[in-house]
């Protein structure tokens, strides 16, 4: 029953973006931008991965 609670909850925040450090690390890596620049996508664009890589292609 963990399993199949950790499997869903991983699922359900695959699509999302924090703050968190290593989060950011990955935006700055794959966009190629600075840690402010992911920053103001994050905050711009909500905390949707998609979305935040759609702001940061637009810019």
């Amino acid at each position: 029953m963990r399993v199949q609670h950790a499997q869903a909850t991983k699922a359900a925040t695959a699509g999302i973006v924090s703050e968190e450090e290593h989060e950011v690390a990955y935006l700055m890596r794959t966009a190629k931008v600075t840690w402010q620049k992911a920053l103001e996508a994050i905050g711009e664009a909500g905390p949707s991965r998609e979305k935040v890589m759609e702001y940061l292609e637009m810019k």
